[in-house]
């Protein structure tokens, strides 16, 4: 009566292989997204109150500047490394996602006069997405 599911074979979910230059250029992705976050949180929590009462007027709304920038930048690095995750679960809404935040961290970049790392960071996500390209029809 009952079915016998000890002598069924194991589901294992096909996953595409992602090939050495994706692998590549996601832990790249990654591994940057990483140093931002890191890199954004340390200055936010050198932010303390007792620290910008000591600083002069003139330079305090640079620093109330530079705090708006590293809030964008957490979050928009966040938003960037959930992209690279879904891109490497083989999700289109991975690719989607990361070809908008980006162009996004790209534009506050470029915004922001740092012209180097927005080239960097536009050429990494380029080639993940024209590596992405010919594997489109393998993402859900």
């Amino acid at each position: 009566m009952g079915v016998d599911v000890s002598a069924a074979a194991p589901i294992t979910p096909k996953i595409p292989n992602r090939g050495k230059a994706l692998t590549t250029l996601l832990v790249l992705k990654g591994a940057f997204g990483l140093t931002m976050l890191f890199i954004a949180l340390y200055a936010l929590g050198e932010m303390t109150p007792q620290r910008l009462a000591r600083l002069p007027p003139d330079a305090l709304a640079q620093v109330y500047l530079l705090r708006e920038k590293l809030l964008m930048t957490f979050i928009t690095t966040t938003v960037d490394l959930v992209a690279v995750t879904g891109t490497w679960m083989f999700k289109r809404w991975g690719v989607v996602v990361l070809a908008a935040s980006s162009g996004a961290i790209f534009v506050l970049r470029v915004a922001s006069r740092e012209t180097i790392i927005a080239a960097v960071g536009a050429f990494v996500a380029g080639s993940v997405i024209a590596t992405i390209v010919p594997k489109w029809h393998e993402y859900e």
